[in-house]
């Protein structure tokens, strides 16, 4: 339940947005919308963010493993 529905028994900008992200994922973008219409912005966002973290992370990889193979020889 949200903090915002039990204090002032008003929904937020979040209410809804799991859900809706969860039914984008599964292509059922009529049923996100009902849920939340700013998922439709919000997932992209949380996906680009997602794949640059994972670049990222790949590159930090390859770069200790090149600097630690180095030594080796």
């Amino acid at each position: 339940m949200c903090l915002s529905v039990i204090l002032f028994d008003q929904e937020c900008y979040g209410c809804g947005m799991t859900r809706a992200c969860q039914h984008m994922i599964h292509g059922e973008f009529e049923t996100a919308a009902g849920y939340n219409r700013m998922a439709f912005i919000v997932l992209p966002i949380l996906i680009f963010g997602w794949g640059m973290e994972v670049r990222a992370t790949y590159r930090k990889l390859a770069v200790a493993k090149a600097v630690g193979g180095s030594h080796e020889a």
